[in-house]
């Protein structure tokens, strides 16, 4: 993300150099204040952006379903039951 940048009004003053976390729509960014400028009652900033993750959403999803042990195209409906997952020992 060479060159990046977000450009934000805040409420209050942000520290240069402090890390900041970013969400919108279905993206999350990731970045450090390089600059926090009083601008009409509020601040504006500039965040160097480090990383950017896109479709937040749709990952959530494919986590949820990686962590209940479904293969990652399986449909909804095919959900299995923690038994399944975990079948008791036999004697």
């Amino acid at each position: 993300m060479a060159g990046a940048a977000l450009h934000l009004l805040v409420d209050a003053p942000l520290e240069v150099g402090a890390a900041v976390k970013a969400e919108c729509n279905d993206t999350l960014m990731l970045g450090e204040v390089c600059h926090c400028r009083p601008d009409a009652g509020h601040y504006a900033v500039g965040v160097k952006l480090e990383h950017a993750l896109l479709h937040t959403t749709e990952l959530a999803r494919l986590a949820a379903r990686l962590l209940e042990g479904m293969p990652p195209d399986a449909a909804p409906a095919q959900r299995r039951d923690a038994s399944e997952l975990n079948p008791p020992a036999k004697p």
